[in-house]
This record gives C-alpha cells, structure tokens and sequence, in this order.
C-alpha cells in the first residue's frame, strides 16, 4: 500500500458502495478497471447505473478495460478543499477520455511536467484501505 495515500482521507473520496457500483470499486481493488458495458449498443459508461446512458437498455455487464485515455480538459487547484489533498497542492484535476469510451474525473497529485489537453494519460490505482482503493491517472 502506497503510505502517501493509505490514510482515511483518501478512503473518505469513495462513495457509498452499492449493487449497482460494486463490481467497479471491487475490481479496481483487485489492480484492475471494470467498466459497465452494455450489450445492445455496445458502449462503455461510468459511473454505473441500471441502465445504459446511450439506449436505456438495462442489458449490461462488466468488462476489463485498459483504462487510457487523453485529457479532455483540467484544472489546477491551488487551495485544499479536501483534507485528502491537503499535502497535494497545487494539483490537477483531469477529464479524462478513456479510450474505451467513458470519460473520467480524476486527480494528478505530482505532475512530472506540463500537462495539457489532448495528453495521454495512464491509470494508477493506488490502496487507500484493506478494502479499496482509488484510481488516478498520470501523464504517459
């Protein structure tokens, strides 16, 4: 467990497990991203819902994804809004465009360089807890 996450501020970014996001926090855990994907139009979503953003299908299952993507847009905080990042500022928050499909937001907490619109970006998942964990991304 990464100790510069592993502490209860972090754990306190997930929300309230349910049926319906299960399967993604539980997987992201394990190392890997589940996304929802849905078996009539074959699209990708997250967050996860009953049914599926693009056709209203409630025909879905979780499928592995790479997680990759590029920034589609961010934002540099430079106040802490949140005791989790209080040793963070200033950092980025991204939009990401998974290649998957879905977009993301997430945060880069110790950018090595610029970061820019249309940059690739990888996933990292980093332990928060014994039970979960949180995915971010960084620069490729």
């Amino acid at each position: 467990m990464n100790k510069k996450y592993s502490h209860e501020a972090f754990a306190s970014l997930i929300p309230e497990i349910t049926p319906v996001n299960a399967p993604f926090w539980d997987a992201l855990h394990r190392g890997e991203i589940h996304l929802q994907h849905c078996t009539n139009c074959r699209t990708y979503q997250h967050p996860a819902e009953m049914f599926c953003y693009q056709c209203g299908s409630s025909e879905l299952e979780w499928l592995r994804v790479e997680g990759e993507g590029t920034i589609y847009s961010f934002t540099v905080i430079h106040a802490s809004h949140h005791p989790a990042f209080k040793d963070h500022v200033p950092y980025h928050v991204l939009i990401v465009q998974l290649d998957d499909g879905p977009r993301m937001v997430s945060a880069v907490l110790e950018a090595k360089g610029d970061i820019n619109i249309g940059h690739r970006v990888k996933p990292i998942i980093h332990k928060v807890s014994d039970e979960r964990s949180i995915l971010m991304f960084e620069p490729v």
